[in-house]
């Protein structure tokens, strides 16, 4: 999980830099600390000492990479993991001491957990655009990559497979830094808080689970709202809806081609062959003036087609409209 970019860092209070030196400083002050650094909720391990105010959200080790600082092996609390699936906490918040002289960073204190981040261009720990589903989906694709895998081929169990084989080859433990490529290992942090699993492994299982049932569940209702449609189109009749929704399942594409999946009308029958010729157009009757009704409708059309909506008072003067009286309300 990223805390800081390589060099200067913008935050709402002020610039913060992180290079070789600040890089050295945090690491060596973890080391002879010994202790793991860990998460608090909203900093308040650092602005009181009530009850329960110490307590951890997750624990992790800093680690440099690439000329950034990141949180590795990280383990949220069950309480921690079920606030951030909830999206009652989206950002993360790094509290440092640093050189007022050269804003270099010396020591990480710890992480929090908040709503309010000071620094600039932290990604979000779930995306609310994206939602659990694409953020599972994405990281998927980086991890997939990350072990060779064609990202855009590979199924959630080839992606468990490789990994299964990767951790053979190489040993050691199943934590974020499991894969050493680093967005290989921030998208895996991002699984493991996504489905509140304790290792890689389970949450890549938990993962993979979840997406199957939710392309699953998008296949149910695809077929719920092409019967439905089918139904109304007096193509299904309504007693033989379950057999439908049976034969969805068994063969999808075969529900599509009979009740088609474009929103068109299934009752309209597209003519095959060449079309048949066009009759000849009815002869135009004698000039007359438009009546007033109709006056009223081009005018109306003629405004609604200028840019921005501006309307023509030229049209309007023209076929002699009170441009006061056309709103579209009237239509």
């Amino acid at each position: 999980m990223l805390l800081f970019r390589a060099g200067v860092n913008k935050s709402y209070k002020g610039l913060l830099l992180f290079d070789e030196e600040a890089a050295r400083r945090v690491l060596a002050d973890f080391e002879a600390h010994g202790a793991e650094l860990f998460f608090d909720f909203d900093h308040a391990s650092l602005f009181g000492f009530s009850k329960g105010m110490g307590e951890a959200a997750a624990w992790f080790r800093p680690e440099v990479r690439e000329g950034a600082l990141w949180a590795v092996d990280v383990r949220w609390t069950e309480e921690a993991a079920e606030k951030v699936r909830a999206r009652k906490y989206r950002y993360i918040s790094p509290a440092v001491d640093y050189e007022l002289d050269s804003n270099r960073i010396t020591r990480l204190i710890n992480v929090a957990l908040t709503n309010l981040p000071a620094s600039h261009g932290l990604p979000p720990l779930m995306a609310a655009s994206q939602g659990a589903k694409g953020m599972l989906e994405g990281a998927l694709a980086h991890i997939a990559s990350a072990l060779g895998l064609d990202p855009d081929a590979a199924s959630e169990d080839d992606v468990i497979k490789a990994f299964d084989d990767h951790m053979a080859e190489e040993g050691g433990d199943e934590g974020d830094d499991a894969l050493k490529d680093s967005d290989a290992a921030e998208a895996l942090a991002q699984i493991r808080t996504l489905t509140g699993k304790a290792t890689a492994r389970e949450a890549l299982a938990a993962a993979a689970e979840e997406l199957q049932a939710a392309r699953a569940a998008a296949v149910e209702d695809e077929i719920g709202a092409l019967v439905d449609r089918g139904v109304a189109a007096k193509l299904i009749p309504e007693a033989g809806r379950e057999a439908f929704v049976k034969l969805g399942r068994k063969d999808l594409d075969a529900l599509r081609e009979l009740v088609g999946s474009t929103g068109e009308d299934p009752e309209r029958e597209k003519p095959k062959g060449d079309p048949p010729p066009k009759a000849d157009p009815p002869k135009k009757p004698a000039v007359k003036p438009s009546p007033p009704a109709t006056r009223y409708q081009q005018a109306t059309l003629a405004a609604r087609t200028r840019r921005n909506g501006e309307f023509d008072l030229q049209v309007a003067k023209t076929l002699r409209i009170d441009p006061a009286a056309m709103d579209d309300g009237d239509d």
